[in-house]
This record gives structure tokens, sequence and C-alpha cells, in this order.
């Protein structure tokens, strides 16, 4: 399943995520998706992940070209604490 998300790196938060999958992925009820609000993804990451991403997704924000795209994974973990690795591709508008 895709998920298509929005992250605002100024503000360092989640502008819009589309949850149809998430409750399936990470545990979490479609309500409790809700509630997160924009703090969705910093429940999810594993330990350490979210400054390598907000890292590596500013330097290649930075330095693609309109329109490339830029692969990597993301650890994560469910509500449960299972681990959860992520397949993402980035593009820039």
């Amino acid at each position: 399943p895709d998920v298509i998300g929005l992250y605002d790196l100024q503000t360092r938060r989640s502008r819009y995520v589309s949850a149809v999958t998430l409750p399936q992925w990470f545990g979490y009820t479609p309500e409790e998706v809700e509630a997160l609000g924009g703090n969705l993804l910093g429940q999810f990451w594993d330990e350490g992940e979210k400054a390598r991403f907000e890292a590596g997704f500013a330097h290649a924000l930075r330095t693609m070209a309109d329109g490339e795209v830029v692969t990597f994974t993301m650890k994560m973990r469910r509500k449960a604490g299972t681990p959860l690795v992520l397949f993402v591709r980035v593009t820039s508008f």
C-alpha cells in the first residue's frame, strides 16, 4: 500500500498524511491518528531515525532537481513497539 505525505522542513511537522493504511501498519485507530495531528510521524520514528531523516531529506531537497526522485528507507515502530521498515520515494515540487 502507498501513503502520500507532506512534511514541512521549516516547522519539522507533518502537514498531511493519507491515513487510509496507517492504522493497519502502525496499530493506531483512525481517531488516534487524527488526534496526533501534525506530530504524526513523531510517534512512529525508531530511535535516532528522525534526525537522520530530516538531515538526509533536507539535503536531498536542497540538491535535487525539480521532479527528481530520491529513494531511501526509514526505520519506524508500531504502537506495540515492533519494528517496521518503509521504502520511501521523495520528489520536490
